[in-house]
Order: structure tokens, then sequence, then C-alpha cells
């Protein structure tokens, strides 16, 4: 598919990412046709990052922010071809040498230690020196080339920034990044490459992982998967995801609290981003060309035993492209969003397409409290799957699309809490709404209501049917494009409010 289709398919993404055909597929196409090449093949990358630049930061719980901070301290250098340890490192005529020297000098808050572009450590870079609030310790990279490339980071002091490296673990079985630390930003990374996680954060508050691209990291094999997920967090507060793409992974994308420790991850927010799996173009292990690995994009988890008694886990995601956890004979529900348990979630803007189930949701110990708003969903053979007697359900102006074979399915034991469920301004193209979720708002829609529904641009098309034909809902403020609701009398059905061309 063009580029300028998959843009307009998703333009409601925003994303401030210049899109680049990555250099490890080149012009690859798969070949597993539920997949297609919708996405496959294009990666959302972040280019054009200044080694020195250091704005951002991520939001602490409560909705604060930690103040912008100004570089004082001392430049350090690292060259692989030209370093020397017994140099004093402050400047590139004088760099250091090796991970080992960066690794016993103690740091000050304001320092900037750069690695030369183009170097390749096969160390472990472990920072435990820290910064502080004003002033962030921070590593990075200079002059012209690729990144430079690191085996594993391990972070353990607070107010550290990363950027511009590749971590390439080498198909090592621990995690490519390790965060034990508070307020870490981690931004323009490339991490490949390993049969543990990709990034493991533990205790780690404030973390930011912006613009990172995160891939291959596999364990077991197709016909006995084991857990290698894109990022895990365990009791982490005020954790931010955002222009990161994830593909290629044996576990989830996003996996929070999987051990059910007593410790909530909250606070978290993943937007602007991009979760996908495909088949594999190369052996990788035990992994073989052309499987697909991943179980979920999202799963959640809290403790089960005296998850009364604990505080609800907060998820909040925004502007997210899904796709490609197709029922390949792995796993029969598998899932892009698994939601269970004691969890608060709002989904808003979310893509999903190519899956056998877009969301799982289920009301057992505490009951997954989920709202969707503003989705698009096509191409799936259960757009929304319930279960053990969800309650609370909520889905306002979302387009249910082509191709999808059960917008609603309530398994087995799962209709207990209907009543309790609503839907509204919700289109369900070349279908009648479920039963289940019966309101006038809900409409049966056609193609002939969109622009370009085989180019899957579900935007509604000037006589839509679906324009002022909703009702207001307090909860849905703008639509996927950000456009404010209403524009007119009443809200427009499904993911877009009609703006006149």
């Amino acid at each position: 598919m063009a580029i300028n289709q998959v843009m307009r398919g998703n333009r409601d993404l925003r994303m401030k990412n210049f899109i680049w055909w990555h250099s490890h597929f080149g012009s690859f196409q798969p070949s597993y046709p539920a997949v297609g090449a919708r996405c496959l093949g294009y990666c959302f990358s972040a280019l054009l990052v200044s080694a020195l630049t250091w704005s951002g930061q991520a939001q602490l719980p409560g909705g604060q922010t930690p103040a912008a901070h100004a570089q004082s301290g001392p430049v350090y250098y690292v060259s692989q071809t030209s370093g020397n340890d017994d140099n004093n490192g402050t400047s590139p005529e004088t760099a250091w040498q090796t991970v080992a020297r960066v690794n016993r000098t103690r740091f000050s808050p304001g320092d900037t230690v750069l690695f030369q572009s183009g170097g390749q450590w096969n160390d472990e870079l472990k920072i435990e020196s820290a910064g502080n609030e004003a002033q962030p310790l921070k590593f990075a990279s200079y002059g012209d080339g690729p990144a430079p490339v690191l085996r594993q980071v391990v972070v353990q002091g607070d107010y550290v920034v990363i950027q511009n490296f590749t971590i390439d673990h080498q198909k090592m079985d621990d995690e490519a990044v390790t965060v034990k630390a508070k307020f870490v930003t981690l931004r323009n990374l490339e991490i490949r490459n390993g049969t543990g996680d990709g990034i493991g954060a533990r205790d780690a508050d404030g973390l930011l992982i912006d613009a990172c691209h995160i891939h291959h990291f596999l364990s077991g094999s197709f016909a006995k998967q084991q857990d290698a997920h894109g990022i895990e967090a365990v009791d982490v507060q005020g954790l931010t995801v955002k222009n990161t793409e994830i593909h290629h992974v044996s576990g989830d994308s996003f996996q929070a609290d999987p051990a059910r420790g007593p410790n909530v991850s909250r606070e978290i927010l993943i937007e602007d981003s991009h979760f996908w799996t495909g088949p594999l173009q190369e052996d990788f292990n035990e992994w073989k060309a052309g499987e697909i690995p991943g179980e979920n994009a999202i799963d959640t988890k809290v403790a089960l035993d005296g998850w009364q008694d604990l505080p609800r886990s907060t998820l909040t995601v925004r502007n997210l492209v899904a796709h490609g956890w197709v029922d390949d004979g792995s796993n029969e529900r598998r899932a892009v969003f698994h939601l269970k348990e004691k969890i608060n979630a709002v989904f808003d803007g979310v893509t999903v397409y190519d899956a056998q189930i877009a969301f799982r949701i289920t009301g057992a110990y505490g009951n997954a409290n989920v709202t969707l708003k503003n989705g698009l969903i096509y191409d799936v053979a259960n757009a929304i799957r319930v279960e053990e007697d969800l309650k609370d359900l909520k889905v306002y102006n979302t387009t249910f699309g082509y191709r999808i074979d059960k917008p609603l399915h309530v398994a087995v034991g799962g209709d207990g809490n209907i009543a309790s469920w609503e839907f509204r301004n919700n289109a369900f193209v070349d279908k009648n709404p479920p039963a289940e979720i019966a309101h006038p708002s809900n409409k049966m829609a056609a193609g002939a209501d969109f622009v370009n529904t085989e180019g899957r641009d579900y935007q509604l098309k000037v006589g839509s049917a679906l324009i002022d034909a909703g009702v207001l809902l307090a909860d849905v403020n703008s639509d996927r494009n950000g456009t404010p609701r209403p524009q007119a009398a009443a809200f427009d059905v499904g993911a877009y409010e009609f703006t006149s061309p």
C-alpha cells in the first residue's frame, strides 16, 4: 500500500515522526494475507533529534511535570577509535575510550556524557550517578554517522536522560534496558534483539519513553511461546510512552505488573504510537521465518490475592495504531488489548485492524472499567469480546468498519451486567447495531457515508446520514482529529465529526 494511503487512513495519529522505510526491512512486503501491507514494513521512527535537545519530561502523579532545566556541568566524550582512558575526557581530542571508564566515574547533576557516533561497544552501560530536577545527568552522541551501539543499559540514578543510541542486546536473555530509578527519560533509542524484555522498569516513577523503536525480543518458539515484552512496568507511577514503535515481541508490546505484586502501576499514558506484529522475515533462535509472534499489544494485571484492598491501576491510551494479532493457530483468544481485573482504562482515538480480537475485557477481580471513544476498528474477527459479567463498559463515537465478524461478542457467563453498559453514537458499517446495546444513537452505516472505506478513510462525506444523528455526550469533547464536538446542533455518529470542505 502506498505511503499516502497509510497516512490518509491514519491521519488522526498526528505523529511528529518522519515516515521512513526502515533499513532492517527494506522493501519488505508481508506474505501473510490477513496482515496485508497496510503498515507492515513501514516504521514510525523519530529522526532529527539533536544530541543536545533535552525538552520534554514524563507526567508525574497528579498531572504535574518537572520544571524545565538548564545544562551547566562539564561535557565528557567517549570515542572507540581515538579515545584513551588515561585522557581527561573533556574534549573530542582527549576522549575516553571504554564503557568501563564511564561506569567507574562519579558524575554530578548537569554533567553530559557523549559517545561518538558510529562506535560500537559490546558492554553494559551502568549509570549509578544521578542528576536532579533542575540539572539531569545526560548521555547522548556526538559527531556524524549512525547512533553509537551499546549492548545493555542499566539506570540506577534518578533524573537521567539517555538518547540517540542503539541498544543491540545480541539475543541475550535479560532486559536490554533496565530502569530502577525515578524521572528517567529514554529518547530516540533503537532497542533490539533480545530474548528477555526490551525495557524493564521497576519502581521507576516519572519514566518517559519517547520516540523509541523496540523490536525483536523473542523467547521460546511458536509452539511454546514464552514472554519477552517490549516494555514491562512494575510498581511505576506516572509512566509515559509516546511516539514509540514496538513490534515482533513474543509477549506483549506493553505489560503492566506481570508478577501480580501488591504494588500497582498507575497513571500510565501511551500516546501517538504504533504497536504491531506480523510474519518474521528471518529465523530468530527457535522462531522461524513466517511465524507471527506476540500475545497482546497491551495486557494488564493486578494481584489476585487481596485485590479488594489495592488501588485501581489507571491507563490512558491515545492515538495508538495497533494491528497484526491474527488467529494463526497459536491462541484462539489472541487480543490486541487484553484488559482485565482492577483497572480504569480510557482509549481515545485508537485504530485497530488485522486481529482476532480488538478488545478482550473481563469483569473478574474488581472489573476492568473501560471507556472507548473515537475508536476505529476494522478487519477483525471480534471487535469487543466481554467476559465474566463485565460491567460499566462505555463505548462512544466509535466506527466499526468493514470486515468485522462480530462487533460485540458476549462470551458465556459474560452478560450479567449488560444493563450497566453504555454504547452511544457508534457507527456499524453494513451491520445492524448489536441487540445487547440497542440505542437510537447507534446507527447502521453504509460505505457511501464515508470518504473512502477501501482506503480506510472513515471520515464522513458530504450528505452522510451520520451527520447530526447522534446525541450530546459530556465525555466526548472532540473527535479523533481534534475537531470539537458538536459542529452543529448534534453530535455526528462515528469516530469523526464532519467539517465542511
